[in-house]
């Protein structure tokens, strides 16, 4: 069995047998585990709260260490959403490699928690393992707008400053593309105009480039890496667990599946009257706005065939 019969299961035995369930390595094995709400999972100075290791929690076991105290992120108790994180601020954090080998090759998936307190910051910085001066990274910039991307291509979805956001970024080799989901609600997909990032990842660093520019001025939660592209029930899975774990709405139409239309009553300033402007009660629809990624806007120019917009 698997899919969603196998987590129906799973749910009813780990409720049965007060089993604490982590979707994290059931839907498959992390290459990496990052979990600020493990707290003997992070190695800090009691007073200072610096942090000089960040332990992994998957069984590649490539603990994080920062040795020089001007760079090591701080610990703070509560204050993703009232849970643990990791503050950046002008620190820097490596992954190391596993073995002398990359970081992933071929497909793989990022998920992340994270919240930004200022822009135009790096919050993790990769190079390719074929082409070490072109990179694979995910920024933030102007107005918390979160951005990804590889060499020339980017994804950017709009963020906010100040706010706990779930991240899950699915990279493809089978079909060469790339994909940002941010908070279950809002996606963006692109293909890819080379396969280097599919080679492998090396230098990849939490908080900052490698050269110190761009430092990262926020908080991350947790951070998840794996040898694979998840499947939508996957990727489904994850954004739930992490969403109620770190207390992120992430309830709408998008997290069943992306809608190719999706028309909303509900959203008044969607619904647009004769003169271009919102609609009122009792008023005639001019256009209704299409909520999906592909803007299919329901328009009707016939006078006579204009539905009329009624509340309550």
């Amino acid at each position: 069995i698997r899919g969603s019969r196998m987590n129906k299961l799973e749910k009813y035995l780990s409720n049965k047998w007060n089993v604490v369930l982590s979707a994290v390595c059931s839907i498959d094995i992390p290459v990496i585990h990052l979990d600020a709400s493990v707290l003997n999972s992070l190695v800090r100075d009691d007073k200072s709260r610096k942090i000089t290791q960040w332990k992994d929690g998957s069984k590649n076991k490539p603990n994080l260490i920062q040795a020089e105290t001007d760079l090591q992120p701080v610990f703070h108790p509560e204050v993703l959403n009232g849970l643990p994180g990791v503050r950046f601020n002008h620190n820097i954090l490596p992954i190391p490699a596993l073995d002398s080998n990359p970081l992933v090759e071929q497909s793989f998936s990022i998920a992340f928690i994270y919240q930004a307190l200022e822009e135009n910051k790096t919050i993790f910085r990769a190079s390719l393992r074929d082409n070490p001066n072109e990179f694979f990274q995910c920024t933030i910039t102007e107005g918390g707008v979160l951005n990804c991307s590889v060499k020339e291509d980017k994804l950017s979805i709009k963020g906010s400053l100040g706010k706990c956001h779930c991240v899950i970024i699915s990279a493809d080799h089978l079909t060469n593309t790339l994909t940002l989901y941010l908070d279950g609600k809002s996606y963006r997909k692109i293909s890819l105009s080379s396969q280097d990032v599919f080679a492998g990842l090396e230098n990849f660093n939490l908080g900052q480039e490698v050269n110190g520019s761009n430092p990262f001025f926020g908080d991350l939660g947790e951070f998840i890496i794996y040898n694979s592209s998840l499947s939508v029930w996957q990727k489904q899975r994850l954004e739930n667990y992490l969403a109620n774990k770190w207390n992120i709405d992430i309830t709408g139409v998008n997290y069943v599946e992306i809608p190719v239309l999706h028309l909303d009553a509900a959203l008044q300033n969607s619904v647009l009257s004769d003169d271009g402007y919102v609609v009122k009660k009792g008023g005639r629809v001019l256009q209704w706005n299409d909520q999906s990624p592909f803007a299919l806007n329901a328009l009707q120019t016939n006078t006579y065939c204009k539905p009329d917009y009624v509340i309550d």
